[in-house]
This record gives C-alpha cells, structure tokens and sequence, in this order.
C-alpha cells in the first residue's frame, strides 16, 4: 500500500452523460456519494456526439458489447468542468475532478482559467484528470488535429502550468496575465492504460489515472502498470506521484464482481479507487458505496 494504513481514497464517477442530472438535483448526487464515504466526485467527457463515428470504443470487450455511455447522438451530456463547478458549490469537503478531460480538443489557456476558477472557489479541492482522446470524428467536428493530440496533450499540460502563475507569453513580446491563480497546486492526472501513456504521465504529470477493465486480467496488468511507472518515476523530487484506478465493469449492475474487484485493487500500492455504480437511485449508491468504504477502510 501507499502507507497510509487506512487504505486508498474512493472516488464516485458521476454519469454526466445520460439522464441522472436531469431527474436528480447535483445537491441529492453529491449527498449520496459523501454519505456513502467516497471522498471525491468525478466526470467524464464528450463535448459534442458526432453522428457517424466509430462504433466500437477502445475499451469494449469487443464490437456487439460495448462499454461507451452514448446510447443515442441526443443523449444529453453535460460538460465536464461546468459540472465540477456546480457539484463543488454543494460539496463541502469532497474533491471534485475530471476522468478525463480531452485536453487537445480544448484551448489550454481557457482550461487553465477554467480550473483556476474552480479550484479558487472551491478551496483548493479540484483534481485536473486529461487524456488525449480517442475518436477521431470528434476531433473532425470540433476542428482540432486529431494525429497530434498526443504533442498537444504535453504542450498543453506545459502551458496549464505556465498559466497557473499568473501569466504567460501568448505570442511575440506579447505577456497576458490569468488571475485568479490556483490556491495552491491543481494535481493534473494523465490517463491512459497503453506504454506511451504511462510515460507521458510519469514524464509531465503529477500522477496517473489510470482504467481496470472488468472482461481484462485487469490485476496482472496493473500490477504490470505499477512497477513501470515505480521505475519511470523512481527519480521524481516533489510532491509524491499518485495513482488512480477507475474501474469500468460491462455490467455496473455485478455488485460482486465490483467488490471483488475493488479488494485486489486495494491491495495495490494505489491512491485512491474511482467507482462507477448502477446510479438507480441516489440513495442506492450510497448503499455500494458504504459497502466498499467498509471494505478498504477508505480514508
């Protein structure tokens, strides 16, 4: 473990893509998770739903069951760092983040007055999870280059950071100046399970965020992930590199498997446990979520 005897944190993926935040009020959402003893909310991203994209997500056990949330090109998707905003106005001490902004499809100085906000308002509780995206015909109708979003994803982590103390140089002899600037440190987590993405994390970021695919030997390639990026980060100064774990089921409905997987989890040197249950009801969650702060002792 990480040290911390209690075990890692627990973390609550609030689906902002479909119609939990249309039929409950933010305030009911982010009551249920920190009753249930998660410490952290987080979102997901899409900023627009291209109608004849690719089927089948990198992710997906495979092309006829798919893990993608996009039920229809009208599911409602609320945006990522408005929802932050608005769960962190209600969320007392909880953190609040992103798993995972894409990063490249954005302009890197308005994420960073974005995230300053946030993070002013909320106190210093807002984590910065990015990724560099995987579908391409988003990317197409956004008008961001989708072959160098990787590049993009790095540069644009470089120019966050520069933004964040207060200033920056946006063109020939030309300084612009972004205040309100965080209040301390904004954690920005990398995602991305493949070789590249952990050496982009253990390279720029403060951590990794990173995904157990249930249809996986999610425990084996982790455990895998964790000794490359032990190795990758063995030489860091600083603050600690951190490591999160968001686990994506087929089925969010297999609560043993969920438990099942959230103890081989714990056993890991990770930081905190991101889950994603059914969300039928708020109070519903609260109960899944209890069953696992009891299991892990999540601090």
């Amino acid at each position: 473990m990480t040290g911390d005897p209690h075990g890692p944190r627990l973390g609550c993926v609030v689906p902002n893509g479909g119609d939990l935040l249309l039929r409950e009020p933010m305030a009911a959402v982010v009551d249920a998770v920190g009753s249930g003893g998660a410490t952290g909310l987080w979102f997901t991203d899409h900023l627009v739903v291209a109608e004849h994209a690719s089927p089948v997500h990198p992710y997906s056990p495979s092309a006829d069951r798919q893990v993608d949330r996009i039920r229809t090109v009208t599911t409602p998707w609320f945006e990522a760092l408005t929802c932050c905003a608005a769960a962190a106005a209600v969320a007392g001490p909880l953190r609040v983040g992103t798993a995972v902004l894409v990063l490249p499809q954005r302009h890197p100085v308005e994420v960073a007055k974005m995230a300053a906000t946030i993070d002013r308002l909320t106190g210093g509780r807002f984590v910065l999870g990015l990724g560099a995206g995987w579908l391409r015909e988003e990317f197409d109708a956004l008008g961001y280059d989708y072959a160098s979003r990787a590049d993009r994803l790095e540069r644009g982590v470089a120019t966050l950071r520069d933004a964040w103390t207060g200033s920056l140089t946006s063109g020939p002899g030309n300084r612009v100046h972004l205040h309100p600037v965080p209040i301390a440190y904004i954690p920005v987590l990398l995602g991305g399970n493949a070789a590249a993405a952990l050496r982009r994390a253990a390279r720029v970021g403060d951590g990794w965020l990173g995904i157990a695919m249930s249809w996986t030997p999610y425990l084996d390639r982790l455990d895998e992930q964790l000794d490359t990026l032990a190795r990758l980060t063995k030489e860091r100064t600083g603050p600690p590199f951190t490591r999160t774990v968001r686990i994506v089921q087929y089925d969010r409905t297999d609560r043993d498997e969920l438990l099942t997987m959230v103890d081989g989890i714990a056993s890991r040197d990770v930081d905190e446990i991101v889950v994603e249950p059914p969300w039928t009801t708020p109070s519903d969650t609260t109960t899944r979520l209890q069953e696992i702060t009891d299991r892990i002792g999540a601090r």
